[in-house]
């Protein structure tokens, strides 16, 4: 359950700041294929991933990953 609330809460992040996946991935120097398996919930971001993907979304990292550890 956290895994899929944690992937929908970084779908609609990426949503409300009107960016793609790709471009989220491009911004953030992630590989697109692993934006992806977060936002299914099939992979936690290490912190280095998840302190860059919050600074790129403009969110604190506590509301987009809460439930990563």
């Amino acid at each position: 359950m956290r895994k899929k609330r944690r992937a929908t809460t970084l779908k609609i992040s990426i949503w409300e700041n009107g960016i793609t996946q790709r471009e989220l991935a491009l911004k953030a120097g992630i590989s697109e294929a692993t934006i992806s398996l977060m936002t299914n919930g099939k992979y936690n971001p290490d912190a280095s991933q998840r302190s860059r993907i919050a600074r790129v979304l403009k969110r604190p990292e506590t509301e987009l990953f809460e439930a990563t550890e």
